[in-house]
């Protein structure tokens, strides 16, 4: 009684859902197409994808350390100041004036030698009534080039450009964790195809059971009016054939699930209802062999774990820095500048021609022309006492390093186990898929002989029946086998990272 009344409200569920299930949209997909669609569509993975261009605008930030700046300005003051001093006693009313325009320009900045330069060219022009002035209006060009190059601390390249080449490791660790999220995304697209195909599948098997159910049902309705069956085998039948329909409305509603997480995780914009239908079969590759070799090139190409690796070089910049921060720090400066001077309308003080050719030189063009040059080298050192600070960061470079040893480790077992058990796996439901279809060509013949016998009355119903349930129970073994064993599959070639060669996709960090 419980079973007939739960095949009825299955009954029910079914048909109440006929009419909503004919207004919805079907997707037919190919296994490739699918995996396209995800790999395109999937939002983890788009939010997975934005990592490399920001780690790309990273390493133009950390670029910019070493662009030149250029500067240009000018500037005008008019200055008053009382005198202050008795050789300006003779200044008109006490009070001495200068207006000064003074324009100037620069470039600056760093080498990645860890030179630091800059270049400067100004033209002041001063007009003054100072009492000692040489002329009423002088130009006082100076063009000047200062160098300083560590000589200890944060010398060279390679320890100027840790900061570029740590941005770069960070890009190449995005690029690696989008290609390990797309091993993933074709990985659970695979497997979720297949089971959508199995679905598909379990549901034309439950169909098929329920019309074989149904036959017998005729058939024993024949053989009661022959008096060959009686009123209990016919009720019997009929009690399965409640069963089948059940079954057939289960099997539609996992697939109707299956259907829906196949569409999120393929395309989340689809309309909500969407049943995407699988084309494809699961393959029936042969078994897999040399567990080893397997092993081995998923430890070479699996993306986390080039990451990891890079994440281990990331750490020897970081080591290398500190190490560079313990150092000393002892710097070279040179400076070297050319000047020049040049007036007109000599001040109340001078006497007689002026040295140097000063007489001659009337405008900002003859100051350059006859600028002089002068220059200074210097030594700076600099010795941290104590160093703390320095010291234990390079002791935490060094135990993060090791930390992340350790994970490399640990990473590279469980992927030996991850392939191990996809391999396993693949292995076992391949013996157990052999078997299975023997399974359903034993139950397919012992039901055609009991349903031979019964129709000759050698047979009974209730052996019938039981041959239906042996023949049902066989097919949808065998389709669970196959669809395990497509996952297996799909796992093992994911683990090796296989699935990039097998759509054809070219990945270069």
């Amino acid at each position: 009684m419980r079973r007939r009344t739960l095949a009825a409200i299955l009954l029910g569920l079914a048909a109440s859902a006929r009419p909503a299930a004919a207004e919805e949209k079907t997707v037919s997909l190919t296994v490739e197409q699918a995996v396209g669609m995800a790999l395109e569509r999937n939002l983890d993975l788009q939010i997975e994808r934005v990592r490399p261009r920001l780690a790309h605008e990273e390493i133009r930030q950390a670029q910019a350390e070493f662009s030149p700046l250029f500067e240009a300005s000018g500037n005008y003051a008019h200055n008053q100041r009382y005198l202050n001093n008795v050789l300006e006693q003779r200044a008109d009313q006490g009070i001495i004036r200068e207006n000064i325009l003074k324009p100037q320009t620069s470039i600056q900045g760093k080498l990645t030698a860890g030179t630091e330069y800059q270049f400067s060219v100004s033209a002041p022009r001063i007009e003054s009534d100072h009492p000692l002035r040489l002329f009423d209006t002088s130009y006082t060009p100076m063009a000047t080039l200062s160098l300083t190059q560590p000589l200890l601390r944060g010398f060279g390249p390679a320890i100027n450009k840790v900061r570029i080449n740590q941005a770069v490791k960070a890009e190449l660790q995005a690029v690696l964790g989008v290609q390990a999220r797309m091993l993933g995304v074709i990985r659970d697209v695979e497997v979720l195809y297949w089971e959508v195909a199995y679905g598909q599948k379990h549901a034309d098997v439950a169909q098929s059971n329920l019309a074989v159910a149904e036959d017998l049902i005729t058939r024993l309705q024949r053989l009661k009016t022959a008096g060959l069956a009686t009123s209990l085998d016919v009720s019997q039948a009929e009690v399965t054939a409640q069963v089948r329909r059940a079954d057939l409305a289960r099997a539609g509603a996992d697939l109707l699930n299956a259907q829906s997480q196949m569409r999120s995780l393929v395309d989340p914009d689809l309309p909500a209802g969407t049943r995407v239908v699988a084309l494809e079969s699961p393959p029936e590759d042969a078994a897999p062999v040399d567990l080893q070799e397997k092993i081995d090139r998923a430890i070479v190409r699996r993306p986390e774990l080039r990451l990891q690796k890079s994440i281990i070089e990331s750490l020897e910049l970081e080591e290398r820095q500190a190490k560079n921060n313990r150092l000393w720090t002892l710097d070279a400066s040179a400076g070297l500048s050319y000047g020049g001077l040049a007036g007109k309308e000599f001040g109340p003080g001078v006497f007689g021609p002026l040295p140097g050719g000063l007489d001659d030189r009337n405008g900002l063009a003859d100051a350059v022309r006859d600028a002089v040059p002068s220059w200074a080298l210097g030594l700076k050192l600099q010795i941290p006492l104590g160093n703390r600070d320095s010291l234990a960061g390079l002791e935490t470079a060094r135990l993060k390093m090791r930390q992340e040893e350790l994970r490399l480790a640990l990473l590279k077992s469980q992927v030996s186990v991850e392939v191990e058990t996809s391999f396993q796996e693949m292995v076992a439901m391949r013996s157990a898929l052999d078997s299975a279809r023997q399974a359903v060509d034993l139950a397919s013949r012992q039901l055609d002989a009991e349903t031979r016998n019964l129709d000759a009355g050698r047979s009974t119903a209730r052996r019938v029946l039981e041959a239906q349930d042996n023949l049902a129970g066989a097919r949808n073994f065998e389709l669970r086998t196959l669809a395990s064993f497509a996952g297996a599959r799909s796992r093992l070639y994911a683990a090796q990272a296989l699935s990039f060669e097998i759509y054809r996709m070219e990945m270069v960090p």
